[in-house]
């Protein structure tokens, strides 16, 4: 059996994640590999086509993410100077500000994104939590990015998100700096590719 294990340290996650390894190894040969935060699992779905027999495909679609992240860095320096991202997604009244190791967060420092400084040096939650009335705190941010499905809806965080009266107030939104990115969710360097071509997009609006 392959799997993984999303977020904590080795410390946090020994005790309890040693005990279901062995549990498993039980029953058949079994491997659990790492992530530091959601953004990772791109790197633990290559390792676990690497493991399958399928390198090959793994490394291509790893080079093809790595090359498209070098060619945003360099294409569209100036624009991704000249902002800040931030990356938001709700439920109910929680909002979540998502951090350079969660999924889009990853993809985000890849190709060169300023982060918000309220999320910028987390190195061990995916998001930062905030309700709807304290959302004024992302106000610097001058690109907002929302999780939307590959048919161009609203993902149902993002509904929710956009029910938030503060949302609308919010400088970016206002400016129409407000975008849908799907894939928002990566978790692998294939869906990982799609992100940035989405964000590309976004870079090419902001570029006039």
């Amino acid at each position: 059996m392959i799997g993984f294990v999303r977020g904590g340290t080795e410390e946090e996650l020994s005790q309890d994640k040693v005990r279901e390894w062995k549990r498993l190894s039980k029953l058949a040969p079994t491997v659990l590999i790492r992530s530091n935060g959601s953004g990772q699992t791109k790197d633990v779905s290559c390792a676990l086509q690497v493991a399958l027999g399928h390198a090959d495909d793994a490394d291509a679609a790893k080079q093809a993410y790595e090359d498209k992240a070098a060619e945003i860095r360099e294409k569209y320096a100036d624009v991704l100077a000249e902002n800040t991202f931030v990356a938001l997604d709700a439920y109910e009244d929680e909002v979540s500000v998502f951090s350079p190791i969660s999924w889009i967060g990853d993809v985000l420092a890849d190709a060169g994104a300023t982060p918000l400084p309220l999320v910028a040096d987390e190195t061990t939650e995916n998001a930062a939590f905030l309700s709807t009335e304290e959302l004024r705190q992302v106000d610097d941010a001058t690109v907002v990015l929302y999780s939307e499905t590959v048919d161009g809806e609203l993902d149902l965080g993002a509904v929710d998100l956009q029910k938030a009266p503060t949302y609308a107030e919010l400088t970016a939104v206002k400016a129409g700096h407000a975008y849908g990115v799907p894939y928002f969710f990566a978790d692998r360097y294939a869906t990982g590719l799609e992100t940035l071509q989405a964000l590309e997009e976004i870079l090419q609006d902001l570029q006039g």
